[in-house]
């Protein structure tokens, strides 16, 4: 595996990379992949902390007129 890519990803996911190319899967698909998951990963926290906005708004908005 290249010690580059070994570099640059956590620690913790060493394993799953190195089983990946034992796998067959090459180093541009498996960081194509990786970057994939992490900007899908980065949607779904936005998406969380909007949900979170909204319903802290919702619930001050009901404490006011209580």
């Amino acid at each position: 595996m290249s010690q580059r890519i070994m570099g640059i990803i956590p620690d913790e996911l060493e394993e799953g990379v190195q089983a990946l190319y034992d796998e067959g899967y090459t180093q541009a698909e498996i960081v194509r992949e990786g970057t994939r998951l992490l900007i899908q990963k980065k949607q779904w926290e936005r998406i969380l902390l909007e949900q979170g906005d909204k319903l802290l708004m919702e619930q001050e908005g009901k404490a006011c007129v209580q």
